[in-house]
């Protein structure tokens, strides 16, 4: 088995995913359902002048008295750790700061709070297989991701420079944007979704939400968008996998031409040596004709035979395994409940993080880290300050590293699940 499809990756990626939602808009109507599962998103500056006109809410792209300025969030291509964000209401602050391919979504300026604090939700789906026989598990466990500044409504333009002044953190729910905020706090600004989910009961209850909310409506909601997601992307799959599997053969196919190849050669350099042998006097002991040697390349060319057979099957085996689609994924569903309790897709992450590894800000009137912070080996007493790839305190500030509580209940379990999936079908 495979925990990684053909394709996906390109499927995940920000631009490529808005294109194919964009180009199905004329074959299956701008009415479709499923369509309709993620914000309005374009593709620049490909897309500029649609943008525009949406912008301006007229189909001329002139603003009218009675239009309201629509909001944008602006990502780049490849961006990760909310690196390279901004929300805009400006056209033209839009056209001036972007001179790379990017992606602008519609922003959501009336999302569902919790005290006050914009939130989002890591869901982890399992896709089994290809086909008639695809399925996708829905994790029961995800991560919730706050904010950690009040959310007001944006207005005009937030850059990522504001990230000093903390006008983002009200904005992207990213935790690596957040780490950074002295109101980051490990208890409360990532918590699981069951707990999340239960404090959304409790406040319906309360009437403080403005709508019935109901955890049967919220799962609805989420594997609408699961299936949805697979129907549209289903035929890219199935395509990229084709061609995949059709690459994958090739080069199998080459390596085997070409070791044939060589085996050929030090097939006919034995011939030879052998035929040498045999016609040297000297190379003959005396009272033989040489039979030993031509039997002992009659061996060599019978194991030779074996071994070639031996790759035959391995490759047929291996030709089986992709036409068969063996494959199962981990895919991070990120979503987003508005004011009035819909659903959300704002993207699809072909690699979520499985890291239970947590690195927290060290401020200078922490206390010194103990043994028990589970800091890792090297660390000094005021702990890490460290330039390792990917460290999120790589400029310098002191931090630690530990494993998080938090990210082991979330995410072994779907490691578990995983693992169990691929060992049933196996089995079966």
């Amino acid at each position: 088995w495979a925990t990684k499809y053909f394709g996906v990756a390109d499927m995940c990626e920000k631009v490529r995913m808005a294109d194919w939602f964009n180009n199905l808009t004329p074959l299956l109507g701008a009415d479709c359902g499923l369509l309709h599962i993620a914000p309005k998103t374009f593709v620049l500056p490909e897309e500029r002048q649609q943008l525009r006109a949406f912008m301006l809410n007229t189909a001329t792209g002139q603003l009218t008295e009675s239009a309201e300025p629509m909001t944008m969030i602006v990502k780049p291509v490849g961006g990760s750790k909310g690196k390279g964000i901004f929300i805009t209401q400006s056209f033209e602050d839009l056209e001036r700061e972007l001179d790379h391919t990017a992606i602008a979504q519609e922003y959501i300026t009336k999302p569902l709070l919790l005290d006050g604090l914009k939130f989002d939700l890591r869901v982890y789906v399992i896709v089994v297989g290809l086909g008639a026989r695809q399925k996708a598990f829905i994790v029961e466990e995800g991560l919730a991701r706050f904010c950690t500044k009040v959310y007001t409504e944006p207005t005009g333009t937030i850059f990522e420079s504001d990230w000093a002044r903390d006008a983002l953190r009200a904005h992207l729910t990213n935790t690596a944007v957040n780490k950074g905020s002295d109101d980051y706090d490990v208890d409360m600004s990532k918590k699981t979704m069951s707990a999340v989910l239960q404090q959304l009961c409790e406040a319906d209850t309360k009437g403080l939400l403005g709508f019935e909310f109901s955890e049967e409506k919220f799962w609805r909601q989420l594997d609408d968008i699961v299936s949805s997601w697979l129907t549209l992307m289903n035929p890219v799959l199935g395509l990229t996998f084709r061609q995949g599997s059709k690459a994958a053969r090739s080069a199998a196919l080459s390596r085997r031409k070409k070791s044939e190849g060589i085996r050929a050669f030090m097939a006919a350099q034995r011939a030879a040596a052998a035929a040498t042998e045999v016609a040297d006097p000297d190379a003959v002991p005396q009272g033989t004709t040489g039979t030993r040697t031509r039997e002992k390349a009659d061996g060599a060319a019978h194991l030779q035979k074996r071994a070639d057979g031996a790759e035959d099957r391995r490759y047929t085996e291996y030709e089986d395994y992709l036409l068969k689609c063996r494959s199962a994924q981990v895919l991070g569903f990120d979503v987003m409940l508005d004011a009035s309790g819909k659903m959300f897709l704002l993207e699809v992450n072909n690699s979520p993080s499985l890291s239970t590894e947590e690195i927290l800000r060290l401020v200078p009137s922490a206390a010194e880290p103990t043994p028990d912070t589970g800091a890792t080996t090297g660390q000094s007493a005021e702990g890490c300050v460290c330039t390792e790839a990917g460290c999120e305190y790589s400029e310098g500030l002191p931090h630690i590293h530990r494993e998080g509580a938090l990210d082991r209940c979330i995410k072994s379990p779907v490691v578990e699940a995983l693992l169990r999936l691929i060992t049933s079908q196996h089995d079966n």
